[in-house]
């Protein structure tokens, strides 16, 4: 994130900084989804929401039993707001849900309707597979995520993998901001 952030702002020479605001999740058993850090607003500085997400992560394990993904995905739908979804569809924002998993999944049908709705309020939502899952954990993914997923052989790639999706949208906006551009002059 934190390249992704200095690459933005060095690309497009923005005045102020931007900051990719972080929210992380863990998910497990039945009604064990939970919050481990929240996103920055109301924070006093880029530096509390580093430590914050560096925190997080000491908190992430691999204890929390099945995999109840549909979860986070159901709470994230429901509060993104009629606002923002509109900020999204308008191009002025975007928003990521990353889910890093072993690919298995108890709820199945229930993971993809509730990242369906998520995506239908404008959201790019991508899985990683972490590790070296099972036949039926790789089938599983795949059911669920199909082409908005990649397999990731070591958490240590997961950084990279992210930042590719990343990057794909950073040269969106940027085939978005030139035409925009062009446009501009076109009306001129």
């Amino acid at each position: 994130l934190s390249t992704f952030e200095a690459t933005v702002n060095l690309r497009f020479r923005l005045k102020e900084p931007i900051m990719v605001d972080t929210e992380i999740r863990m998910f497990g058993d039945h009604g064990k989804s939970k919050v481990v850090k929240e996103f920055h607003e109301g924070k006093t500085g880029y530096e509390e929401e580093l430590m914050d997400r560096f925190a997080a992560m000491g908190k992430i394990n691999g204890g929390y039993g099945s995999t109840y993904d549909d979860e986070p995905f159901e709470e994230i739908a429901a509060s993104i707001t009629p606002a923002l979804t509109t900020v999204l569809a308008s191009g002025r924002a975007r928003e990521f849900v990353f889910e890093a998993t072993d690919g298995g999944s108890t709820a199945k049908q229930a993971t993809r309707n509730a990242i369906a709705a998520v995506e239908e309020k404008g959201v790019v939502a991508r899985g990683f597979q972490i590790g070296t899952p099972s036949e039926e954990e790789m089938t599983t993914f795949d059911e669920i995520w199909g082409e908005h997923g990649a397999r990731v052989p070591h958490p240590k790639d997961l950084a990279p993998a992210a930042a590719r999706v990343l990057a794909d949208e950073l040269r969106r906006i940027t085939f978005q901001i030139q035409y925009y551009g062009e446009d501009a002059d076109d009306d001129e």
